[in-house]
């Protein structure tokens, strides 16, 4: 380090008591916050929010993906405003389309009509137990006859068990148990190949410092129904359906718009792909770029 003009470092844990020149800490979010999830109790109060706060304040400034992130971290964390840097992600490259992997995908998922999709797994947070709901009352009121394809592995963990408990108790509340399929992990080229195959994306998460599914769905040109909290509509823009996640009845009333006008669907995937293009990682190494130059001149 005694040879850089600059350290940044990437994860949250990063504690430099001895550094010699700036440092840059990059912070996507702090959930555990608000959703302390699989984090014990002891753990997230006396290990997480101390060292969160410790490494925030050894370290220079503070780079993070969204607006919501940066007042969010402030006003939890307590860093000063000026402290901290908006850079939001960028997103990868799309695997090529393969007619016989989303065949295969057909096959073992047992896919016999179209799907609606949901990517990030079941954590808390990820508002599973109420999308079960608003997709029952869209099958049960509005007909519609396709699945719910759920990613995400579970990892046999105690708390991912009890969440799947949780959730796998709300799909047999429902009578779903025929419609609603938990596909476990998906790697990134499946995951290409579903989301060219399905009816739109939804994503009712309770908390996002960014929300990358949602821009890997539009830049797929896939419609996109989210939340309209924490950062999701900063993230979508005005190229996505944003719903109150908590509302069972409008997640199920917008879904159903959603199917039943075509002309909405076509709009909203042309202002999904204008939208994703601006979230590349030539952005982000430029937006880096600058400012570590700003860092070290003023140094």
């Amino acid at each position: 380090s005694e040879k850089a003009d600059i350290i940044h470092f990437f994860y949250n844990w990063s504690f430099p008591f001895r550094k010699k020149v700036p440092s840059v800490l990059t912070v996507h979010d702090v959930i555990p916050f608000t959703f302390r999830e699989a984090m014990g109790l002891y753990r997230n109060i006396f290990l997480y929010k101390p060292g969160i706060r410790m490494a925030c304040r050894l370290n220079d400034i503070i780079a993070t993906v969204s607006e919501f992130s940066k007042q969010d971290i402030a006003k939890k964390v307590g860093v000063p405003h000026d402290k901290i840097r908006v850079i939001p992600n960028g997103l990868r490259e799309q695997n090529p389309k393969d007619p016989s992997l989303e065949e295969e995908l057909k096959n073992r998922f047992e896919i016999k009509d179209t799907f609606i999709l949901n990517v990030g797994g079941i954590h808390e947070r990820k508002n599973i137990v109420r999308l079960i709901h608003a997709f029952a009352g869209l099958v049960n009121l509005n007909g519609y006859s396709g699945n719910l394809l759920i990613t995400g592995s579970v990892s046999g963990a105690p708390y991912q068990n009890k969440m799947k408990s949780i959730c796998d108790a709300s799909v047999r509340e429902t009578g779903m148990e025929n419609r609603i399929i938990f596909t476990g992990f998906i790697s990134e080229k499946e995951l290409d190949s579903l989301f060219r195959m399905a009816d739109f994306l939804i994503y009712p998460s309770l908390y996002e410092g960014f929300g990358i599914p949602v821009l890997e769905a539009m830049k797929m040109g896939l419609p996109v129904i989210t939340s309209n909290t924490t950062a999701m509509p900063e993230v979508a823009g005005d190229a996505a359906c944003l719903v109150d996640p908590t509302n069972i009845e409008e997640m199920t009333s917008v879904m159903s718009e959603l199917l039943q006008n075509r002309q909405r669907q076509e709009e909203m995937i042309e202002k999904g792909l204008e939208r994703a293009r601006s979230y590349t990682w030539q952005n982000v190494s430029e937006s880096y770029l600058k400012l570590y130059q700003e860092i070290i001149a003023s140094v």
